[in-house]
């Protein structure tokens, strides 16, 4: 097979083979017994308050509006639980018109219990906000400092599900485990993203992080992205799912797991990224797992426990884009070199390898061969037709005559 007729097959194939979502799913479960341990995270003195469509035959004090619980809470300082009943009610704010800190909302379940939206001014007070078994329908902005915990529940956004800014503030540290936060990628010629980051620190855990186009998305939304990084924020994510599917959705950008820009820093130990452009014909659409801005100072780290996912039916699938990356990855045994063999499909740096099949004990890797050689990424290597790869087997750079 030619170079051209792999990449024309647009497709990476993934190092392991996993239902997207029953890995999904799988990673939710996993949190569940973090949930049993959360509800102890708010003290024994921590008083209890309601909010209910009808208060009728609930424990008081109860409340039947967002705008009075928030009031309470503000003008009675001290560790609270606001118990949530089911239905949906309006946009949950802090810092505005009250502030409040060390707060559990908790609600009945993440299909059962929901916001509009949660809009945190975080420059005055608001910190030791924890969030249990509800959801939020229209985004989540999040404004300098502050922190949070998130259990068991769900972000949804038009644009950005998550949207953390600074305006001077260091953007304090959010904890997520066993949460969706999924954009519905609705904003046209602009950039949509799971989870927005100008700074801060996040911590996401056994968790799905998704920018899924849905039937009210525009013809020809900008660019898709899961974790857009910037300023100096860090993110941290573990045991999760980073995806992205545009399906037959014509784009006027890319389709991109993780972008980082700034100072900001993403890392990625264990889970998988699964990236699916879409496109036609003759617009060309590239699924890239992890892309650094240029002339910045951002860096993407992954570990061997990150699996990749990539499909480009009408473009090509980059694993990795730009400098300030550190991914290392075990490409599939073949008798050619992985994706294809420009610097912007592989990582410069020699973290990327592989065994090449079709070998000679002399290190001719041209085809005809029956030894596997050991390939590891090495932009110094440039034998005629042998690419940027190492034959650590034989101690010399990759050749092919």
């Amino acid at each position: 097979m030619t170079r051209d007729a792999r990449l024309n097959d647009g497709e990476m194939s993934p190092r392991m083979s996993v239902g997207e979502d029953m890995v999904t799913e799988l990673r939710l479960r996993m949190a569940v017994l973090v949930l049993l341990v959360t509800h102890l995270a708010v003290g024994t003195n921590a008083r209890d308050l309601y909010l209910a469509e009808s208060c009728q035959g609930v424990a008081t004090p109860c409340f039947d509006t967002v705008a009075a619980v928030v009031a309470d809470l503000a003008a009675t300082p001290g560790a609270a639980v606001v118990h949530i009943g089911r239905g949906s009610f309006g946009s949950l704010t802090c810092g505005y018109s009250g502030a409040y800190s060390d707060v559990t909302f908790r609600g009945r379940g993440r299909d059962a219990s929901s916001f509009a939206m949660l809009d945190v001014l975080g420059t005055t007070s608001c910190s030791g906000l924890a969030f249990e078994d509800l959801s939020i329908q229209n985004d989540v902005r999040w404004i300098g400092d502050g922190d949070s915990t998130w259990r068991g529940a769900s972000v949804f956004g038009d644009r950005y599900a998550w949207n953390q800014l600074c305006f001077g503030g260091a953007g304090g540290h959010h904890d997520l485990s066993g949460v969706r936060v999924v954009s519905r990628v609705r904003a046209q010629s602009v950039s949509n993203a799971a989870l927005k980051a100008d700074c801060g620190t996040f911590t996401v855990a056994g968790s799905d992080l998704a920018a899924l186009p849905d039937s009210g998305s525009p013809a020809a939304p900008g660019e898709i992205l899961v974790i857009l990084a910037a300023g100096d924020a860090t993110v941290n994510v573990s045991d999760s799912t980073v995806r992205a599917s545009a399906k037959s959705v014509p784009l006027s950008g890319d389709v991109v797991g993780i972008r980082a820009g700034g100072a900001s820093s993403v890392s990625v130990t264990s889970g998988i990224v699964s990236i699916g452009a879409g496109g036609t014909a003759n617009h060309s659409v590239d699924a890239i797992a992890l892309v650094t801005d240029t002339s910045s100072n951002a860096v993407i780290t992954t570990t061997g426990l990150a699996a990749f996912n990539l499909r480009a039916p009408f473009g090509v699938p980059k694993r990795v884009v730009g400098s300030g990356i550190a991914s290392l990855y075990q490409w599939q045994a073949g008798k050619y070199p992985p994706l294809a063999e420009t610097e912007t499909n592989v990582l410069v740096g020699g973290l990327d390898r592989y065994f090449e099949v079709d070998c000679s004990s002399s290190g001719n890797c041209g085809g005809g061969g029956t030894e596997p050689h050991w390939m590891e990424y090495d932009s110094n290597c440039a034998e005629p037709g042998g690419g940027p790869w190492f034959d650590v087997s034989v101690g010399s750079c990759r050749k092919v005559q």
